[in-house]
């Protein structure tokens, strides 16, 4: 008996004229070469007959069976190649499976391979730079991938493991060029023998092995794109060879790749408040108040709501420059005999990644002092809501708990526009709101190196063992650097998120003044001069400074052994039996992860009187502190109006290099005896990344040990009325220890200042009393608390954790085909995904908190106390909070169920699909009681807040794929092809819990722990996501039109800005690629985001689920023109 499965191995060219392998026909990087393949006449694929599954997890997924009956040959190359071998993939498979192929990823006008999976049914792209679906962070380029909304993705290369060092499981697809791939496999369900871990789906990228191809071949590209927004030009290029040889001993194959990619880029950004409520006054303007904290709610006390108007004087201008710079190196060698194969692969993958990003923004949620008036207002009526929040919790005011939560109805309007001016700091001569503007510079760098090896042992036509072992090392590490100024402004204001519109103005009285301030022993009571512009130094204030690092390291061993007996052949109900497979596997994984939270630290701010104000334009050298950013092109120009479009922001040569970066502040004679208290966690070492100083507390060592082994059986039988079924179940059993160590921390408190009871606050030299006698005794906790201050000075101690987890994973799949064209397919499996590295890191961080009550004010400006400051009349404690990691996380579990009808003919196919999935213990952020202790005569609550296992989700829905090459149609018709899926996706998932109320007055104890509405969305999850791809091709000219559409989704259950879930608006994007062939060289030319596409996003504002614009986001067009020769 001839196994058609796998054929004995000396077999190749049978084996390469019966399959349209994907890899067969695909180049790293480029187009096929055309191949005359033998295909039937009405292109029937019989169901499998007999033979041993493919246990190699770089090739499983090729298999490809034809009927031997009369046949035609046609040309297949390109675009059509593409689509026929993943319809073939999709055909065959003994799962829920789509795929891509490497002259699909090439043909797109995409430059990642996250970008490219974004046209597979079901798959939606990431476009926001933290991977998940934080709003404030969009990406050049696409970073991650969602399968049927969800996140919880499995990455492999060649069926085994690959991951980044950044803390995540996933590999970052973003950093995977398009020249490394072969084919990339979408698993939306499982196997038995497949590794567990996605319980939305398993990604796999296939590498070109030497024996995908018959004869020598050589393939040079180079490539130049073209950004608009940006206005600059980056190259790329590749070369990829390899041969194959036969000698005494066996058949001998090379393939080597490297390829290196640039990219600069560029993403502008605007952003909007909420509504926020204010009072019209009875001139149908908004005046400016002086009420602070929790007062400012005594602004719509006894008000009717009909005088309330919805404002919206807030904005915030971002642009970001990236610089981005890939390199990939590949080299795999093959041998073989009639009964051994062995592959020897070697992948590495660099990634660095530049960028600056600027902010130009003044929010009134975080108006923490005088609130702006706006005149000059344009409303819109009919704009109401019966409650809005004020504030976010992360910043403004609230003082006390549940201030931000206190609904104010709105029935007086809508801001359209309006005239926004502010006298938040006239103390200091300053005029205008303190308009931020804040630079950042980030660097990232990234590797990732494998090292595979595999032998095939086929010693009879019934068995077959495959060994397997792995190596793989990956490193990370990405520093930030902050500097913050302020610059006051008024400004005219008309919010869109397609067209706004703003101008900014300078107030004419607006002048600095140091010897008008709160403190004494200035250094200068002379005004310094009036600023002529917004872009003028001598109006920009640097306010502070922040650093952030995180290094990260990695290695992973694997080691799997596979046999598969054919067992087929037999008569009667044993001739069901096709064949079984048994197997094991077992890896190790090892990380360390060093991460410290953002480091914050005052510069030089404008409410510091002692020794200067920071402003840039009286710096020894102001230009190299700071630099003028012309905005006249935001947008593609027409937003930032008037004569003010250029502001003052710090100079991007020091935002790109710590050690310059320190060495300036450290230098600046203006900031030697201001209130600078910035402590950086980097030293200079004169590079530009700088050498982080980590805490004990900030590093934790995690090893992963897993251990699994697993049974399958498959199933088929042909029946006499033409039916025929396959099915194979299975069970897997997993077993997963995990050690995790680091270093448990104690935060302290803040020094004690010692503040005199008498000071010059006028600068006339004469001291008057601003504090009573006893109130340096009672203004701190190290006056109420000394068991509390003592708690927080603990030293770090090392801290460890062990857990054991152990499943059982079964798996049932069945296809049953109709007929020679129409098949139906059930799938079922149970899976798991477990939680992200970093977030099993041991290290944590346990912070005292504090409640103070201050005396009643005194109202009466007689009283001798009036305006002087007496201390605390109480502090207490109030809990204990913990952050950082959880050690002891559970994997996320979900059954999943499959049901398609799929039809295949000649030149395409048709399919429906539903899909349902089940998942529990889902790891979302969440407060976790750990106990009680007792801390200067309190029973003090110990919180966790962080990652728990805390909710559970549903997801349902329909694909529906249709694909199809018009030969039939006449003339140049008849070379017109389609491509196109939808998918609706139904879900609900917890709500994510409110943080912890530990003495029961309604409040949460920390407000950012607060979510509003209830929100049960899944994050990152449309319900409808749609792609239509028209496509052209003839002998030489090949042309592709793409369309990518999704409906809104949630980004963020809670805003830093607003405090409100945001979701994300529908939006769509058209790609185009035109190629051409001339005998072995090719020309292309690609085109994305032709429509100038802005994602734009709207944020819910009250219980009812209203929205309102909150930002928009413009990336460039980017055009590529290239050449690709090959031989």
């Amino acid at each position: 008996m001839q196994n058609s499965v796998f054929p004995a191995l000396s077999s190749s060219t049978k084996r390469f004229l019966l399959s349209t392998s994907a890899l067969s026909i695909a180049l790293i990087g480029s187009p096929a070469m055309a191949q005359t393949v033998s295909s039937p006449a009405n292109e029937q694929t019989s169901p499998p007959k007999s033979g041993l599954p493919d246990t190699d997890p770089a090739t499983a997924p090729q298999t490809t069976e034809l009927d031997e009956t009369t046949t035609e040959d046609i040309v297949v190359r390109g675009i059509r190649a593409a689509l026929e071998s993943a319809k073939d993939i999709k055909r065959n498979a003994d799962t829920v499976v789509d795929s891509i192929t490497a002259s699909d990823i090439a043909t797109l006008p995409d430059l990642s391979v996250a970008e490219a999976l974004g046209r597979v049914p079901g798959v939606t792209i990431s476009r926001f730079a933290t991977g998940g679906a934080s709003p404030d962070f969009p990406s050049p380029e696409g970073q991650g991938n969602l399968i049927r909304g969800l996140g919880f993705v499995r990455s492999e290369f060649n069926g085994r493991d690959a991951f980044s060092a950044n803390g995540g499981r996933v590999l970052d697809f973003s950093s995977i060029p398009p020249e490394l791939i072969g084919a990339v496999d979408v698993y939306k369900n499982q196997t038995a023998d497949l590794i567990e871990g996605g319980i939305s789906g398993t990604i796999n990228l296939r590498t070109l092995e030497p024996f995908d191809r018959q004869k020598p071949f050589l393939a040079i590209s180079a490539d130049n794109t073209y950004t608009d927004l940006r206005k600059k030009s980056s190259p790329s290029g590749s070369i990829t060879g390899g041969s194959r040889w036969k000698t005494g001993i066996g058949e001998f194959g090379v393939v080597a790749s490297v390829s290196r990619s640039k990219l600069s880029s560029r993403i502008n950004g605007w952003q909007q408040n909420s509504p926020f409520p204010r009072v019209l006054d009875a001139t149908g303007n908004v005046p400016q108040t002086s009420l602070t904290g929790a007062a400012k709610l005594s602004e719509f006390t006894g008000v009717d709501p009909s005088r309330i108007l919805g404002t919206t004087p807030g904005f915030q201008l971002r642009t970001n420059d990236v610089d981005r710079d890939r390199r990939s190196y590949y080299g795999a060698l093959q041998w073989k005999n009639d009964t051994l194969q062995l592959t020897a692969k070697y992948i590495r993958v660099e990634e660095d990644t530049d960028s600056i990003e600027r902010t130009f923004e003044w929010f009134p949620e975080h108006d923490t002092g005088t609130t702006a008036g706006i005149s000059n207002l344009s409303v819109k009526p009919g704009f109401g809501s019966d409650g809005v929040a004020m504030c976010s919790g992360a910043g403004g005011f609230p003082s006390n708990p549940g201030d931000c939560e206190t609904l104010i109805p709105i029935r007086g309007g809508l801001m359209e526009s309006g005239f926004v001016t502010n006298r938040i700091d006239a103390w200091t001569g300053a005029v205008g709101s303190p308009v931020g503007s804040l630079g950042i510079g980030r660097t990232e760098e990234s590797k990732t190196e494998d090292f595979s090896l595999n032998l095939r042992w086929q010693p009879t036509e019934r068995l077959l063992v495959t060994v397997d072992g792995q190596y793989t090392k990956a490193s990370a590490r990405q520093r930030q650097i902050w500097g913050g100024f302020n610059t006051y402004l008024d400004w005219q204001i008309a919010p869109d998120l397609d067209n706004p519109r703003i101008a900014f103005s300078v107030n004419p009285a607006h002048r600095f003044n140091p010897g008008n301030t709160r403190f004494s022993g200035d250094s200068d009571a002379n005004p310094l001069a009036s600023p002529t512009s917004a872009g003028d130094l001598n109006g920009a204030t640097w306010q502070f400074a922040a650093d952030q690092f995180q290094v990260g390291k990695g290695d992973l061993y694997a080691f799997r052994a596979d046999t598969a007996y054919d067992v087929s052949g037999s008569d009667g109900l044993a001739g069901w039996f096709d064949s079984v497979k048994f197997g094991g596997r077992y890896s190790e994984r090892s990380q360390t992860n060093s991460e410290m939270a953002l480091n914050w630290g005052a510069i030089s701010p404008a409410w510091d009187g002692r020794g200067g104000y920071g402003v840039v334009g009286t710096f020894q050298e102001p230009t190299k502190a700071a630099e003028a950013i012309s905005f006249a092109n935001f947008f593609r120009g027409g937003v930032v109006e008037g004569p003010n479009q250029t502001f003052v922001f710090a100079n991007s040569a020091l935002l790109n290099d710590y050690s310059a970066f320190r060495k300036y502040l450290n230098a600046e004679p203006q900031l030697a005896n201001g209130n600078y208290n910035w402590v950086p966690r980097g030293t200079d070492d004169g590079s530009k990344f700088g050498v982080p100083i980590f805490r004990p507390e900030d590093t934790s060592n995690i090893t992963e040990q897993t251990a699994n082994a697993y049974a399958r059986l498959d199933l088929k039988h042909e029946f006499d009325n033409g039916m025929s079924i396959a099915a194979n179940f299975g069970v897997r059993y997993v077993r997963t220890k995990l050690r995790s160590t680091g270093f448990q921390a104690f935060r302290p408190f803040v020094a004690d200042a010692q503040t005199p009871a008498f000071a010059d606050t006028d600068g006339d030299g004469v001291l008057e009393r601003t504090r009573t006698d006893d109130a340096e005794s009672r203004d701190d906790p190290a006056d109420f608390l000394p068991q509390s201050i003592a708690y927080g000075a603990q030293a770090a101690v090392p801290i460890s954790f062990k857990q054991t987890n152990e499943n059982w994973l079964p798996s049932f799949n069945l296809r049953w085909n109709v007929d020679s064209q129409q098949l139906v397919r059930f799938a079922y499996s149970k899976g798991l995904s477990r939680p992200n590295v970093q977030d099993l890191r041991a290290s944590q961080e346990y912070v005292v908190t504090t409640n103070r009550v201050n005396f009643p004010p005194i109202t009466d400006e007689n009283d001798p106390l009036f305006g002087i400051d007496r201390g605390a009349q109480n502090i207490t404690a109030g809990d204990i909070r913990v952050n950082r990691g959880n050690p002891l996380l559970r994997p996320t579990t979900a059954d999943s169920f499959d049901l398609s009808i799929e039809r295949y003919f000649r030149g395409g196919y048709f399919s429906v699909a539903g899909f349902y999935k089940s998942l529990s213990n889902i790891v979302t952020n969440g407060d976790l009681a750990l106990g009680t202790t007792t801390l200067d005569g309190q029973t003090v609550n110990i919180i966790y807040n962080g990652q728990v296992n805390q909710a559970k989700a549903k997801v349902k829905g329909i694909e529906v794929s249709y694909q199809q090459f018009f030969d039939k149609l006449p003339g140049v018709l008849s070379h017109l092809g389609f491509q196109g899926n939808y998918t609706y996706i139904d879900s609900s998932t917890t709500p994510p819990a409110n943080g912890v109320d530990s003495d029961g007055d309604g409040n949460v104890d920390d407000q950012t722990t607060f979510f509003r509405f209830g929100v049960d969305d899944l994050l990152g999850q449309s319900d409808h996501i749609l792609n239509v791809v028209g496509i052209y091709q003839d002998s030489a000219l090949e042309m592709r039109l793409a369309y990518n559409w999704r409906s809104k989704y949630l980004t963020t259950y809670r805003d830093y800005v607003t405090g409100n879930p945001v979701y994300n608006s529908a939006a769509g994007f058209l790609d185009a690629s035109v190629r051409y062939r001339i005998g072995p060289l090719t020309l292309r030319t690609s085109v994305a985001n032709i429509l100038d596409t802005k994602s734009k996003a709207r944020v819910q504002i009250d219980q009812s689920g209203q929205l309102y614009d909150r930002f928009s986001f413009l990336n460039d067009r980017r055009i590529v023109f290239g050449i690709l020769l090959q031989y």
